[in-house]
Order: structure tokens, then sequence, then C-alpha cells
């Protein structure tokens, strides 16, 4: 989820607004997304809305779905 997946209403709990999915990572090895990181700590967040929309962050801003699915 955090990396761009598709989210659905189900994640989010019964009479909950939404739902907050986060992951952390330390990347050590010489992939794309370490590269594009610079040897930075990334922290990924998705908030998903009851009705179903969501948001994606990557350390605490906001950015596109598709900026998440960069780091895959």
């Amino acid at each position: 989820m955090c990396l761009g997946g598709r989210s659905e209403v189900v994640m989010v709990s019964l009479g909950a607004l939404r739902t907050n999915m986060c992951a952390r990572f330390s990347l050590k090895d010489k992939s794309l997304a370490m590269q594009w990181l610079k040897n930075q700590e990334c922290f990924l967040c998705r908030t998903i809305s009851a009705d179903g929309r969501s948001l994606g962050f990557i350390n605490g801003t906001l950015v596109l779905l598709s900026q998440l699915q960069e780091l895959v």
C-alpha cells in the first residue's frame, strides 16, 4: 500500500473517517531507489478515507501515488 498499491474502502475500520498506513525504509544497496534518495531515510505513508479516496506522503510531503510507485 505504501508503495502505491491499490487501496480498498474495507481497510478503513467501521465508523472511522480514515486509516493510515506507514512504512519506514533504510536503503543500503545500489538500487534505483537508493540513487533517488541519496542515502536518506524514507518515510512513506498512505491515508485512506472512508469514502475510498487516499493520499500518499513521502517524508511528510503530499505526493502523487505515481511518485510512490516510482520507488518500486
